[in-house]
């Protein structure tokens, strides 16, 4: 359960991260997908940040799960640079 959490931790950062990216760009230039759902990806990054952290609480206390807050917010450092090599976002044309 702790790996599962700690992987939907990575997993809330990483949506969060490409939804900030995309936010930054101008509308024309943004992902369609972020264009037309974005907040779709407001919900599902909230929605998995509360599943891990419940998922920590019950595996292994509230410190646990507090530790895993404090994480979260540290994953961009990690993600970011893994967002820029997989090459997002992508900027398009007008």
């Amino acid at each position: 359960m702790t790996v599962g959490a700690i992987l939907l931790l990575l997993l809330s950062s990483l949506i969060k991260g490409w939804y900030a990216e995309n936010a930054l760009l101008p509308y024309g230039q943004a992902a369609s997908l972020y264009r037309d759902h974005s907040g779709y990806a407001v919900a599902a990054f909230v929605l998995l940040l509360i599943a891990a952290l419940i998922l920590l609480w019950f595996a292994k206390g509230l410190w646990y799960a507090a530790i895993g807050a404090v994480a979260y917010f540290l994953f961009p450092q990690i993600t970011r640079p893994l967002l820029v090599a997989l090459g997002f976002p992508r900027k398009h044309d007008p």
